[in-house]
């Protein structure tokens, strides 16, 4: 039977290692990818740092009208949906034959 790396066994343990090799690298990318970015977004935060300022102080003016405005539309929703109810319990069916 042969051995070296031409032979069939060889060959599937010349695969088998460069498969091994191949995987280490992806888990050892995989485990340094958010290190990586990480690291480029500590680098480049004096870029965008004051943009997220702008949108935070924005954002905490806006909630309280939006949640308000929300409020509403769910009180309207219910008072027309509740209506509606009322209208449709005290309107005779068209089953109804007497």
């Amino acid at each position: 039977m042969e051995t070296g790396p031409h032979s069939r066994r060889g060959r599937t343990e010349v695969r088998t290692k460069v498969t091994r090799m191949v995987q280490d690298a992806a888990n050892q990318l995989a485990i340094n990818k958010p290190a990586t970015s990480a690291a480029l977004a500590a680098v480049c935060s004096p870029a965008w740092l004051p943009t997220f300022h702008d949108v935070s102080a924005t954002t905490a003016e806006l909630i309280p009208v939006i949640g308000a405005v929300y409020l509403l539309l769910q009180i309207a929703h219910f008072l027309i949906t509740k209506r509606w109810r009322k209208l449709d319990a005290t309107t005779p069916s068209k089953d109804d034959n007497s």
